[in-house]
């Protein structure tokens, strides 16, 4: 009795609202919670169950024997069967042992210094690969959402079943994961579901990657292939192995693509994992890239309509950016937080981060900013989305997109802090949740930008009022502030916090790099810093 009376209370407490359009929850990366893996982030003597597993892969035959099996690029066929001997040398000296991924080097020194530095030299994609064919089944990781500390990102899940409650009018509402920005996309199914039912909903997994898309082409004989195409097009090998249940599921999906829809039409809210928003594009677009798919639309509609949330944490925030309404439309891919290059388009999947080891990079300097030109999903109609942004330094990097790109807003959100957007009306009503702040860069003109700094708590309304004219006062002896900063540090966020009204140029560094990144100063009674990149008149 005691049970129904209080379901009776929740649903009173959480009533619906009217729905008045889209509600987003976007959150910038690193939502830790207290699990079996991250005991860190559990509340002072709460221990959720024994860590998982630390030796997750197993030397044997028939490990090695997928590991000859293929996905070696052409170029790097010896270089694979170098590995294949490597790896036969340490089983006929060791026999069949369980490993660690980080003990490899160490063990391999004991065959030479050769198989060790062998392992060293190979890209981290090929790693991988190994790593893929060698892995155990996969170890349960348990969560224990409620012995969370304060640090940890449980109020950003919450949140989110909060939102699709309110938009649903369900005590426990319905929610659909998408795990598409994964190079492995069964990996983090069980970690998001059991967190999310622990927050309160129903969880169900959206069977759809890039893989599955790619096969839709032709599905009468690509989606038994599905595992093939994974390791050709994410770098995932043998997954079908470990998860064959999923597998299933994913080719099922693939034959009766009608089941995605439903499966959308089901769901009070979806969450984007985190990962490669290049995967997650792939995945939700037709084939070519070129037009958002059937599901796409669909989510776009009920979004629209107020009858589902969305939200989605780093690479599953990114992808929201604006699509081709926007002027002109941009996704960020990927990018140093001191590229190497002015913004670079790029319509399909970038090399990896490690490619050059392989040689595998096809022209493309993987320190490049790079960003679509199709822009991203376009739930976010404003502009362009970041992640991990003061945390990883990215302030300059979205500066420079925006100018090159002639992008007219970008929002930089930081780890563990989310924005939750409501549309009201005509406007966007935000509030920053969690524990970082979120970074709001409008660009007045070719060569200048406005930046605005919301820290955890606060409110702003999209889109921003009209820009008024900014402009620093002289650069004299007076200001202190120290204008060299290392790019990929939090560094620069609290360069940028502590510029006065007076301009002070900015010289970021990055390795050997130095590179003057434009003058600051406060603008707006302080609220506000002014970034112009005018070059200097000598």
């Amino acid at each position: 009795m005691r049970s129904i009376v209080f379901s009776a209370l929740l649903l009173f407490a959480t009533p619906t609202l009217p729905a008045d359009g889209p509600r987003l929850l976007l959150a910038g990366g690193a939502l830790p919670v207290c699990s079996s893996a991250n005991a860190r982030h559990c509340l002072a003597g709460k221990t959720p169950g024994a860590a998982p597993l630390a030796n997750g892969y197993r030397l044997d035959s028939a490990g090695i024997k997928r590991v000859a099996a293929g996905g070696w690029l052409p170029s790097r066929q010896r270089i694979g069967k170098r590995v294949v001997a490597t790896l036969g040398r340490w089983h006929q000296r060791a026999g069949e042992v369980d490993f660690a991924a980080a003990n490899v080097g160490d063990a391999l020194t004991k065959s030479s210094e050769q198989d060790a530095d062998l392992w060293a030299g190979l890209a981290e994609f090929e790693r991988a690969r190994v790593l893929d064919a060698l892995q155990r089944a996969p170890q349960a990781e348990v969560v224990a959402l409620d012995d969370s500390d304060a640090d940890s990102g449980a109020v950003v899940f919450r949140e989110l079943v909060a939102m699709a409650r309110q938009v649903s009018g369900r005590q426990r509402p319905h929610l659909l994961l998408s795990t598409a920005s994964s190079r492995d996309p069964f990996d983090a199914i069980a970690f998001y579901t059991s967190v999310f039912e622990q927050a309160g909903a129903e969880v169900r997994w959206l069977p759809l990657d890039h893989a599955l898309r790619t096969a839709q082409i032709d599905r009468d004989s690509d989606c038994d292939h599905l595992d093939h195409l994974r390791g050709t097009l994410l770098a995932a090998h043998d997954r079908d192995r470990l998860y064959p249940v999923r597998a299933s599921e994913l080719r099922a999906a693939c034959r009766a693509p009608e089941e995605l829809a439903a499966a959308i039409r089901w769901a009070d809210g979806v969450f984007l994992n985190g990962g490669d928003q290049s995967f997650t594009r792939a995945a939700w677009f037709t084939p070519d890239g070129k037009a958002p798919s059937a599901e796409l639309q669909l989510l776009l509609q009920r979004l629209d309509a107020g009858t589902l949330v969305l939200g989605g944490s780093s690479a599953g925030t990114a992808v929201q950016s604006a699509r081709p309404a926007a002027t002109p439309p941009v996704m960020i891919i990927s990018g140093a937080a001191l590229p190497s290059t002015a913004a670079t388009a790029l319509t399909g999947l970038p090399p990896d981060p490690d490619c050059r080891p392989a040689d595998s990079c096809s022209g493309i300097d993987p320190d490049a900013l790079l960003y679509h030109p199709g822009g991203g999903l376009g739930s976010f109609p404003f502009g362009v989305l970041d992640t991990h942004f003061s945390n990883r330094g990215r302030e300059y990097r979205l500066a420079r997109l925006l100018l090159d790109t002639g992008s007219a807003l970008g929002v930089g959100i930081d780890e563990t802090t989310a924005l939750r957007l409501d549309r009201r009306g005509d406007s966007w009503q935000g509030r920053v949740i969690g524990q970082g702040g979120v970074s709001v860069l409008t660009r007045l003109d070719a060569q200048r930008l406005l930046r605005r700094n919301y820290r955890s708590g606060s409110r702003l309304s999209l889109p921003l009022p009209a820009p008024t004219t900014y402009a620093c006062e002289a650069k004299s002896d007076v200001d202190k502030v120290s204008g060299t900063v290392l790019a990929d540090s939090q560094d620069l966020r609290q360069f940028i916090d502590a510029v006065g009204v007076q301009a002070h140029p900015l010289v970021l560094t990055q390795a050997d790099r130095r590179e003057p990144a434009g003058t600051l100063c406060s603008v707006d009674a302080g609220l506000a810093q002014l970034w112009d990149f005018t070059p200097v008149q000598k």
